[in-house]
């Protein structure tokens, strides 16, 4: 399920649940028993583990929100949002890069109107303080690594969800930006990579030269 950018956005839809059937029906359709889960969703990846155990092999979140500290924005909503014009909120590493400017703007013309950006975030904020309210630590969770950004989020969000993922391997990195589109993201997609083969990825010549540059 998307924001409204491609479709008309459904303000009756339980966000979450037709979220965690999506990742589902994706499995279903290449023949997997089951599959990662790679990106911010943490409240997706307690869901599928609390209720779809067997299809969920584990987690690498990066940033995920939580009840412990302020929900600034969300990103789908910011970016496809004709009346938001900020990119620094989102990856300030990347304030003075025009080409990023300009993806944000070529989905903005392509993305939801004002109205419709604004109803999926608020669809979006109850389905998930729902779930916050309700979630327990999941001893027999699947493997699960959370990755922090030092200046992007507030690290009272990481110490939660390492409540909700008692076993969770913890990393921080430098860094102020939320977004997965930002600098490091070479870094957070080798720590990622890592942790799901379970043999370090070494970093190549070309992620180091740009971080030195």
């Amino acid at each position: 399920p998307g924001t409204g950018g491609s479709d008309p956005f459904d303000r009756d839809r339980d966000y979450l649940g037709q979220t965690v059937d999506a990742y589902l029906a994706v499995l279903d359709a290449l023949d997997a028993p089951d599959g990662w889960l790679v990106g911010h969703q943490a409240v997706e990846a307690a869901l599928l583990a609390t209720d779809h155990r067997s299809r969920l092999l584990g987690a690498a979140l990066l940033d995920p929100f939580s009840p412990a500290g302020p929900v600034q924005f969300d990103v789908a909503a910011s970016i496809t949002d004709r009346q938001r014009d900020d990119p620094a909120v989102i990856a300030p590493s990347r304030i003075d890069d025009l080409s990023y400017r300009a993806w944000i703007q070529r989905g903005k013309r392509m993305g939801s109107s004002g109205v419709d950006a604004r109803a999926y975030e608020e669809a979006w904020r109850t389905s998930v303080r729902r779930a916050w309210a309700a979630a327990t630590p999941i001893p027999d969770a699947p493997p699960v690594l959370l990755i922090h950004r030092r200046d992007g989020l507030d690290i009272s969000h990481h110490h939660w969800w390492s409540t909700i993922f008692p076993d969770a391997e913890c990393v921080t990195i430098e860094g102020a930006d939320i977004s997965i589109s930002a600098f490091d993201a070479g870094l957070v997609a080798e720590l990622m990579a890592g942790f799901i083969s379970g043999t370090p990825v070494e970093a190549s010549i070309e992620r180091r030269l740009l971080t030195v540059l």
